[in-house]
């Protein structure tokens, strides 16, 4: 992905994963366009963890102004 101390920047738009996003470098930002609008959600057949959607070494990772989408799939 980004190299550690990055920005990521996710426009507005609902993104389809079907497996986990790997290796988020430390000091890495994600930021999108709002909650409402920068949208990464699981697909139906998603194959990982759904607890880990997004994974790395998240040594200080910022994530703002977007929202991780289970589409229902966890329970508390």
């Amino acid at each position: 992905m980004a190299a550690p101390g990055s920005s990521v920047y996710i426009p507005t738009g609902t993104y389809l994963i079907s497996n986990a996003i790997p290796n988020v470098a430390p000091h890495t930002r994600l930021r999108g366009d709002g909650m409402d609008q920068s949208i990464i959600r699981a697909t139906t057949n998603y194959s990982h963890n759904y607890y880990a959607m997004i994974t790395g070494a998240f040594d200080r990772v910022e994530m703002r102004d977007l929202s991780i989408d289970t589409a229902g799939r966890v329970e508390n």
